[in-house]
């Protein structure tokens, strides 16, 4: 596996997909935090890995959050796609 997708997969699993409803604003931070990097990575893999984000999405989100972060990131590999820069 891609080492960009290995980091994707990692923090994927290891996310508080909770943090937003933390009152710890440390928790809050390092939500944030992990959600940019999340966006970022999928970003990165979406170019040529498009099929293999969305698998890794569907595995490690869990379902509560899936239709709000599936929307989020499949709409950045939708631009790939539609630029025909993925698999």
């Amino acid at each position: 596996m891609n080492s960009n997708l290995e980091a994707l997969k990692q923090l994927l699993k290891s996310h508080d997909w909770y943090f937003e409803m933390s009152d710890d604003f440390r928790v809050w931070t390092q939500g944030q935090s992990e959600h940019r990097a999340i966006v970022a990575l999928v970003q990165v893999c979406a170019k040529d890995h498009a099929t293999e984000v969305e698998q890794l999405i569907e595995e490690h989100v869990p379902s509560k959050f899936k239709p709000w972060i599936k929307n989020e990131l499949d709409y950045i590999v939708n631009i790939y796609r539609m630029k025909g820069k993925t698999s």
